[in-house]
């Protein structure tokens, strides 16, 4: 790079440090967290179009329309997250979130009788 000054490398830590830190509980239960939050999300993201088309009947502009107002809603989520939890602390922070993803996970097949909801619960999966 041009702008950037060279930084050394430093070795890589064995794969047995890396995994010992698992033994640690609360980092335990962080990684499992994490991989739980994002493989539902992911695989809820990945049939989101075949999910909207066959049970709320939406097409192109419409999908475009929820994709946006999700794309909206996870980029004004983590400026909200940083307020929340400058103001919460981090712990409630991310037990709120962790909260209101399960719940609006859950809410999205109830909300799809109406285009306006299902796009409020569309933002707070989102955020």
């Amino acid at each position: 790079m041009i702008l950037m000054e060279r930084v050394p490398a430093r070795p890589p830590v064995p794969i047995r440090t890396q995994l010992a830190t698992l033994k640690n509980r609360n980092v335990l239960f962080s990684h499992l967290t994490t991989f739980l939050f994002l493989a539902g999300h992911t695989t809820l993201y990945a049939y989101l179009r075949p999910f909207l088309t066959e049970t709320m009947g939406l097409e192109g502009t419409m999908i475009s329309v929820v994709y946006f107002v999700f794309g909206i809603a996870a980029v004004s989520g983590g400026g909200i997250g940083g307020a929340l939890s400058d103001t919460l602390g981090t712990r409630r922070t991310i037990l709120g979130c962790i909260i209101l993803f399960a719940l609006s996970i859950f809410a999205i097949p109830y909300s799809t009788f109406a285009v306006s909801l299902f796009l409020l619960v569309t933002v707070i999966w989102g955020r």
